[in-house]
């Protein structure tokens, strides 16, 4: 996908504006690598009501190709965020995912965050509660230096908290898993699973988009 540099013109970001040089195609998931090393099958859930397999396996190898082979040195960190108000929508997700992805990035890899290809976001529709929320899988390597899992949940708590999107009086707004970047137990497997399982031929949860504001609303009314 290509996206201009009108980029964040809309975006619920940190009361600090992005400059025209942080802004970017930063919504490009590059594949890293030209294999998947995790067999679908033994990580599929079709238990789940809805699901469509054949999708959630694409997208299930297109993260293994995104993110690189494990090198049992990195963490991954998985997230849940939940937005404020009872009618999120997609462009809410689409925004609030954009948003922390920058932030998140800008503070682990300072000036290099958009050479980086560590994140992958997931906008989905909870079916509970009738609105949208995003999950998001880092991947920290290459980090200048390194932090706890106390500091890294801390951080990411803190951005989540100052976006717009969010209600940081929610103490159910943020949930964070940290675990290797191995395969040496099933969590790996079982995240990426979790991060696709909407996957259909209706709704890809990988796709984002940059938004401007007549975007926005026209989106909104539709």
């Amino acid at each position: 996908m290509n996206f201009s540099a009108r980029a964040l013109k809309g975006v619920g970001v940190f009361k600090n504006k992005l400059n025209t040089t942080q802004k970017g195609k930063i919504l490009e998931l590059k594949e890293t690598s030209t294999e998947h090393y995790l067999d679908f099958n033994k990580f599929r859930k079709d238990n789940r009501i809805g699901y469509s397999v054949g999708y959630v396996e694409n997208n299930f190898n297109r993260v293994q190709r995104i993110i690189g082979l494990p090198d049992g040195s990195s963490r991954l960190v998985f997230i849940t965020a939940v937005l404020k108000g009872k009618d999120a929508d997609w462009v809410t997700a689409n925004n609030a995912c954009n948003a922390f992805e920058i932030k998140i990035k800008r503070f682990f890899w300072k000036t290099a965050w958009k050479y980086k290809n560590t994140f992958v976001g997931s906008i989905e529709y909870d079916k509970e509660h009738l609105k949208f929320h995003f999950h998001s899988l880092l991947v920290l390597k290459e980090l200048r230096k390194q932090y706890s899992d106390d500091e890294i949940k801390e951080h990411i708590t803190s951005v989540l908290s100052n976006l717009e999107e969010t209600n940081e009086k929610n103490s159910q707004m943020v949930d964070i898993r940290i675990f290797p970047f191995c395969v040496k137990t099933n969590d790996l497997g079982d995240t990426i699973e979790y991060l696709v399982k909407t996957s259909s031929r209706n709704h890809n949860p990988l796709e984002r988009t940059l938004l401007n504001q007549k975007e926005q609303q026209e989106l909104k009314e539709k």
